[in-house]
């Protein structure tokens, strides 16, 4: 007869492997009635026999219950397992081949992939030797081959097939022999022999493929609640001396076991008034606190040490969900000094192995954190922690404190907290008393709710089920949560989810052997020194991957989108470059990923001009929400993936493609978010900027620039603000060294000083942002306009006699350029505040170049390029070329707290150069009758020049130009298209190649082999390319040039053409002396001959002496299209 203390650990075993020893059963035995049958024999011979309840006894004693197949008889009927759902249709052939194979090796092969036993392990279970278990997995897995439809199946050849040299390699690999690993002959084999490595590949492959398989086939096999209790109670044998001969009968047994089953599932579905009172055999009880004030206790107490432990240790076995949709029982460990601070918290799979998760923190401040890949990737979206997975910490009292917290709040710690939070306002109901086998006595509350180990709500297959809570009722303290699946009258399955192993109070002298991290630590790999902690939610986040929040804002605008208001229960932001060692990587879509966190809940989102989605990806729902396409993935874990494709596009005219990741949130609570997203906005960044997590204070200093960022003074209905702005940057003073006049003048001939005029309003046809900005010089010439609205977005350069055109974006609503600069002070951090005489100034010094350069990161190449030498220093300003110094940058604020100027000055902030500056000259606001005519007309200038960009209808392709016929190129001409008529002694034409023009140039991506001015206006249709062949005193030569309309041509040299020198040059053709020019191009040394004729211009390439009596043979040869 089993004694007390037996029966207890029977009863824990089975607790904790009861579904896998079913899983095992159904593997063996002929259907799931026989399965069930010979677990509740094998247990029924342990109880009986006294013998120790630990999962070899359980395995063995299953395998002397199971009946046996005859060698050679065939199934009658194949186990459910071996019916694969219709989406895995192409497992059954494997299916069906693993239940064909003898007893003995598909034992030996259940065990190797379910439960991952090693040979020896094996071996111990089935009373058989090590070598005889390697030889069955070999020659099942070989059985196996022919239906698993491997890549790789030929490389798996027999022994006896292979050449003489590769069998002993061949048979270590087939027996996964030890030898693989310490042999030097057979790794040397390895080394060198192909054939081999493809069988090593082979033999991987095919194991993989059979452990996904069954794993997927019995994934969802649980241990049936009825057949759990009929286990547990044969678990509670007759002790000695109360045994009766009638119980003898195991049918007799099966049948009382059954009774007080059907009687409880009787008593749950009767409809009752209250739940009667329940008695035990234990001494009377005090009266039962409500069920809502266990709840309340049981969350209180969670992970919380009694008040006089030394050290407290608690044990918990917890299921947990990984990304990938596979799952393990975790077994997790606390050990807490209360007095000294100090703690360790760690999961490991239950069966032993490496730390999923690790946190050790001394007395010394000093705190080490390791997290597993595949557990990391449950906690950070979109891969966003560090590739150093192991953290040392510099940590304070009250950091640790936040890091012990925050652990037990998250990840597979938290499914806990989740039940509670959720019994906290739930209908709760009580189910009576029970005693455990430790003899505590639990009050069973239960509630319909839902898991969070499952789909989150509102998904499709989601469903609300029953969580049933067992607390302590004297400590209040949570034992243990089931969930109960299966609705009323149908069979019901239970899962044990979270469940206390141990909670006790050890010796404080154990304290120095639990929290050594030399000795604590049974990973592998050590811990990078990282400093600060920046996040106790996210501890692999390293300061390098916060990103400044200037780029949210950036006067580009951002790519990313955000939720026009802050999701539930979010209470901290974080911004992260995904790129931490290229800061400047930041402003690329997809660079910048947003997270919110708060209430156990999580919200990712990351936008990009690719389709970034997981492999494997297939969605569950595909939905228009808000004129976006959206695919929802609803996962494990109460988890949302999905892919939005915006119909917005990059600066670079590609699709945008968002990509939100949640944890913890409905669906209706996903959709309400993706209906909300929008660009960044300056009044979601002032909402957002106390929440952000950064590596500086919110000092005065701080919260001063935010304040800098209030919204300017709003004008009436209809009408606009008005405001205008004096900017300077510093220019080289020098005349232009060129006197031709086919090139880009120094800074593109804009002043040194110039206003700009500014209208903002709400457009009373869309009600968006519409804006007009006008740039003139100190005369009052318009050098620039620019207009962005709902109905077009267009910039105006009147020097280069230019407009570009943004088709097909929505409107990004930009920032000024003083915010700006205000946003990027805020990222940088270091500002210093001052006030004098009434008003305050914000101060940042930084070095003049290298990794000091923060605020005006663009200095650092520019003036590397300024010093390059003529013609580099004077493409961009400021000029810097000869500064020197520290960079200051001053902001002073106004009454309202905005910026009215700002100065950058190299050298000492009183005596040093200016570089740039920009003041607010004035601002008023307008009604709509005091607005300037046609004002904010969506219609461009017209210009020679004229670019699209942005397109979302016409994706970019490589522009390649075509050769045309004469006839083609007559009708792309855009001015008379002039050569060599055919005849005697002229010049032959080999080819004429041209491009679309500029009209359908949307979009459109350049080859890289167009590196010269002349080659991209080819490819953009403004010039057509010809080439003949000549005979000239030197032989014959080849005539290559460009021609196009002049006034187009001219206008573009002048915005882009870069010469290193120039010299007038006089040409005569068809009898008349033309101005020509000799320029020599600045970036590749090319030389090239400019002239006119009859509205052509013409480019030579590389003209000799010999080449220039070919050209005055030049003429007309036909008439170009109107």
């Amino acid at each position: 007869m089993a004694s007390p203390a037996t029966s207890t650990d029977l009863e824990r075993a089975l607790q904790r492997y009861g579904d896998d020893l079913y899983r095992v059963a159904l593997l063996l035995a002929p259907d799931a009635t026989r399965a069930g049958r010979a677990l509740l024999l094998a247990t029924s011979r342990l109880a009986a026999a006294d013998s120790r309840g630990d999962e070899p006894a359980l395995l063995r004693a299953l395998l002397a219950a199971l009946p046996a197949r005859p060698a050679g008889r065939r199934l009658r009927h194949m186990p459910e397992w071996t019916e694969p759902p219709a989406q895995h249709a192409d497992h059954k052939p494997l299916l069906l081949a693993i239940a064909r194979l003898p007893q003995a090796p598909r034992l030996a092969l259940g065990l190797s992939l379910l439960r991952a036993f090693e040979p020896a392990q094996i071996a111990a279970i089935i009373g058989g030797d090590e070598p005889a278990v390697r030889t069955q997995l070999r020659d099942a897995l070989l059985a196996l081959a022919p239906h698993a439809a491997l890549d790789r199946a030929p490389a798996i050849v027999l022994i006896a097939d292979a050449p003489e040299d590769c069998r002993p390699t061949r048979a270590a690999l087939g027996l996964a022999d030890a030898r693989l690993r310490h042999d030097p002959a057979i790794r040397g084999h390895l080394a060198t022999c192909s054939a081999c490595r493809a069988a090593e590949l082979a033999w991987a492959q095919l194991i993989a493929t059979a452990e996904e398989v069954l794993r997927g086939a019995l994934r969802e096999a649980r241990l049936p609640a009825t057949l759990a209790a009929q286990v547990q109670a044969a678990a509670r044998a007759p002790q000695a001396g109360t045994s009766r001969h009638w119980l003898a009968n195991p049918r007799v047994r099966i049948a009382l076991v059954a009774l007080p089953v059907i009687a409880i599932i009787a008593w749950l579905v009767w409809p009752r008034a209250a739940p009667p009172a329940t008695s035990t055999a234990a001494a009377p009880v005090p009266p039962a606190a409500s069920t809502a004030e266990l709840v309340r206790r049981a969350r209180d107490l969670l992970y919380t040490p009694v008040a006089d432990a030394a050290i407290w240790h608690g044990q918990y076995a917890i299921q947990w969900n990984f990304p990938d949709n596979t799952y393990a029982l975790l077994t997790a460990d606390q050990w807490l000094d209360p007095a000294g601070g100090r703690h360790r918290l760690q999961l490991v799979h239950h069966t032993g192995g490496g730390p999923y998760e690790f946190e050790l923190a001394d007395t010394e401040g000093r705190l080490w954190y390791a997290g597993s890949p595949n557990y990391a990737a449950a906690l950070y979206p979109f891969k966003t922690y560090s590739d150093r997975l192991r953290l040392q910490i510099n940590a304070s009292a009250e950091q640790r404190a936040q890091m012990l917290a925050a652990r037990l709040r998250s990840g597979a710690w938290s499914i806990a907290e989740a039940y509670l939070r959720q019994a906290a306002g739930a209908e709760l109901h009580a189910w009576g008393r029970q005693q455990d086998a430790d003899g505590h006595l639990l009050q069973l509350v239960s509630f319909p709710g839902t898991s969070p180990l499952a789909l989150p709500d509102g998904a499709p297959g989601a469903g609300t089920i029953t969580i049933m809570l067992a607390i302590d009722e004297q400590t209040g303290r949570l034992r243990e949560v089931r969930e109960l699946f299966g609705g009323a009258g149908a069979e019901q399955t239970t899962r044990t989810t979270w469940r206390v192993l141990a909670e006790e109070s050890l010796a404080a002298a154990a304290g120095d052997r639990i929290f050594d991290q030399r000795t604590a630590w049974n990973g592998t790999g050590t811990f990078d020194e990282v400093g600060l902690v920046i996040s106790a939610q996210l501890p692999l986040l390293v300061p390098d991957q916060l990103a400044s929040p200037a780029l949210l804002l950036d006067i580009a605008g951002s790519a990313l989108r955000l939720p026009a208001t802050l999701p539930p229960d979010a209470d901290t932001l974080y911004l992260l470059n995904r790129s931490p060692n290229q800061p400047a990587a930041g402003s690329v879509p997809g660079s910048l990923t947003w997270i919110a966190a708060g209430g156990g809940r999580q919200v990712a989102i990351n936008t990009s001009d690719r389709d970034n989605r997981l492999p494997g990806f297939a969605a569950d729902e595909r939905l228009t929400i808000a004129g976006a396409r959206v695919a929802l993935k609803a996962l494990p874990g109460r988890r949302y993936r999905a892919i939005l494709a915006l119909g917005d596009v990059s600066a670079l005219g590609t699709p945008l493609v968002s990509q939100v990741s949640t944890i913890g949130y409905t669906r209706a609570e996903l959709i309400a978010l993706i209906e909300s997203l929008q660009p960044p906005t300056l009044a979601m960044f002032r909402a957002q900027a106390p929440l952000l997590v950064e590596p500086r204070p919110h000092d005065a200093a701080w919260q001063a620039l935010l304040g800098a960022l209030a919204d300017p003074p709003q004008p009436p209905p209809g009408g606009a603000r008005h405001f205008t702005e004096q900017v300077f940057k510093r220019q080289l003073a020098q005349p232009d060294p060129l006197a031709d006049p086919y090139h880009r003048p120094p800074y593109g001939g804009w002043p040194e000083r110039f206003s700009q005029e500014n209208w903002a309003r709400t457009s009373p046809l869309s009600n968006t942002l519409e804006t007009v900005s006008l740039t003139r010089d100190a005369g009052g010439t318009l050098i620039a306009r620019q207009y962005r609205g709902a109905a077009a977005e267009w910039d105006y350069d009147a020097l280069a006699d230019r407009t570009q055109r943004f088709v097909g974006r929505r409107v990004i609503p930009i920032v000024n350029e003083d915010q700006a600069i205000v946003l990027r002070m805020l990222g940088c951090g270091g500002a210093q505040l001052a006030e004098a005489n009434g008003q305050r100034t914000l101060m940042l010094t930084e070095s003049a170049g290298g990794a000091g350069m923060c605020l005006k990161p663009e200095y650092i190449e520019l003036g590397r390029i300024q010093r390059l030498g003529a013609g580099y220093a004077t493409e961009q300003t400021p000029y810097l070329a000869d500064i020197d110094a520290p960079i200051t940058t001053v902001i002073t604020l106004g009454a309202d707290g905005r910026p009215v100027r700002i100065v950058v000055i190299g050298g000492a902030p009183a005596s040093g150069t200016l570089l740039e500056s920009w003041e607010r000259t004035g601002e008023e606001l307008l009604a709509p009758d005091q607005l300037p005519a046609d004002l904010f007309s969506a219609q461009p200038p017209p210009a020679r020049l004229r670019a699209l960009y942005g397109s979302p209808d016409a994706p970019g392709s490589v522009i390649e130009p075509t050769t045309q016929t004469i006839t083609t190129a007559l009708a792309l001409a855009r001015s008379p298209l002039l050569g060599f008529l055919p005849g005697e002694g002229q010049p032959a034409l080999v080819s004429l190649d041209a491009a679309p023009p500029p009209e359908q140039a949307i979009g459109r991506i350049y080859s890289l082999s167009t590196d010269s001015v002349f080659g991209r206006m080819l490819a953009e249709g403004y010039l057509i390319r010809a080439v003949y062949t000549a005979r000239t005193s030197g032989g014959l030569q080849l005539v290559r040039f460009y021609q196009g309309a002049a006034g187009e041509v001219g206008a573009y040299l002048r915005w882009q053409a870069q010469w290193l020198q120039s010299a007038p040059q006089t040409l005569r053709i068809g009898g008349r002396n033309l101005p020509a020019w000799q320029a020599i191009d600045r970036d590749s040394g090319t030389a090239w001959l400019l002239f006119e004729l009859d509205g052509t211009l013409i480019a030579v390439e590389s003209p000799t002496p010999e080449l220039l009596p070919v050209l005055a043979q030049l003429q007309p040869i036909g008439t170009a299209a109107p």
